[in-house]
This record gives structure tokens, sequence and C-alpha cells, in this order.
């Protein structure tokens, strides 16, 4: 419900930020649909954390709001499955053996269990006056004042949602985020500057903990995994 308020205060004009073309072409009910987090059935209820995964997605890759993810079983998309990788490392007490769909179809579960969100609402998209609606486009320039402006709505996400641990797939945000996580004090659990750390921050007077991660679907994930195991590692022992 305090989701939704948000986000229909958020788009009530196509968007608050009017200076930022990309959202003054959708409706507001279809921006809600493809921008709001996508919050699993079971988000907050039966695993031991309140899980946040932030990544860089385009639009209308979640078919439907209730799941946060598509179905690994029948994905090969390298994003889901790095990230189903992960809430196994975090709600489980198990390593899985590869990110190939058939080590990771066990954990399917854990889709029910956390809460998916992009940190640009709209990165991939442009309007084409020339055709009706919009057309996707893959590396479209993201500008500072998109930076700004879906950094102020992820924080209203993260004080709603109220997660433990916030994944952060690729580090791609606005310096207001930087500030706004270190203004109460932070403290560097695991890897610090390195590309795969933890933190451990105070926001809106709750500890959060947040890890700074490759996304998935960048090649270099897979090859720095042992560090996401560290590092997860690390924050689970920070739980006893």
């Amino acid at each position: 419900k305090d989701l939704n308020e948000m986000y229909d205060s958020f788009y009530k004009n196509g968007c608050n930020y009017n200076s930022c073309s990309n959202c003054m072409c959708e409706s507001p009910a279809n921006m809600k649909f493809d921008y709001a987090a996508k919050v699993g059935e079971d988000y907050g209820k039966t695993s031991a954390y309140k899980v946040l995964v932030v990544g860089k997605e385009s639009k209308n890759k979640h078919v439907t709001v209730e799941k946060p993810a598509d179905d690994i079983s029948k994905s090969s998309n390298t994003h889901y499955r790095g990230t189903l990788y992960t809430l196994a490392l975090l709600l489980t007490n198990e390593v899985p053996e590869s990110t190939s769909v058939n080590d990771l179809r066990k954990y399917n579960d854990l889709l029910k269990q956390f809460c998916l969100t992009n940190y640009f609402k709209c990165a991939f998209r442009k309007c084409d006056e020339n055709k009706k609606g919009k057309i996707p486009v893959r590396g479209l320039p993201v500008n500072q004042f998109m930076k700004d402006a879906c950094c102020k709505l992820l924080l209203r996400e993260i004080e709603i949602l109220e997660p433990d641990i916030v994944i952060m797939q690729g580090k791609f945000m606005s310096e207001l985020l930087w500030d706004a996580l270190e203004k109460e004090g932070y403290k560097c659990i695991y890897g610090e500057n390195t590309p795969t750390s933890l933190y451990r921050y105070t926001l809106n007077g709750r500890s959060l903990y947040v890890l700074w991660d490759y996304h998935p679907a960048y090649p270099k994930w897979i090859k720095h995994k042992q560090r996401l195991i560290e590092a997860i590692s690390v924050f689970k022992s920070c739980q006893k």
C-alpha cells in the first residue's frame, strides 16, 4: 500500500521530474506497472533476511507484478541466474554448484522471498515522435538528471521496504546516493575500495547493509564469484 501511494504521487503527472523526457511519454498506469519494485509474495515473511536487489534493467522484462523475476527454469537470462545464485547464498546454507539452470532450479521458491527494483526507471527507453508509443533502445545514455531523480525514488523504496541488505548490481548511481548513505555513518565490513564490497550504513536511524557487486550480466561477475561468496559469509556472521 505504501509503495503504491508513493508511486502514485511520484508519477501523478507522468513523472514529477518533468525535464526527464523519457518519463513524459508514458501513462502513469504503465509507468507504475513497469517501474515499480517487484515485491515477492513472501518478502519479509519466511526468510531470515529481507533482501532488496537493485539492478539496471530495461522495462517490460518482468511479465507479472506479482513475481519479482521469471521462473528460472524457463529463462537463460544471466541476470536472473546470477540473482538467484546470490539469493541462494543469502537465504540458504548452501553454495550452488554453478549458475546453470539445472543447478539453480531447486532454489526457485526463493524468488518469492526478495524484492527486485531498478536504479534507473526508464534508462533503456526513448520517445520516437514518428512512431506510436516508444521503442526500446539499449545503451540509451543516462544523464545526471536521471541519476539524481531515480536516486530519490530508490531511497523512498528502501525507506518503505526496510530491507536488511541491499544488493547493488553495478556502480552506476548518483553522488546523492553516496551522500545519503554516508550521512549517518558507515563502516566497511568486507572488501573496502574493491568491486565486491560490503558496507554497514545507518539510514533513517536503522542499520542497513549494502553489498556492492558487479551486475551478473557483466562477464567479470562470474570471475569474482568467490568474493561474492566471502562477502555474504561475512554478512551472515554479522547477524549472529
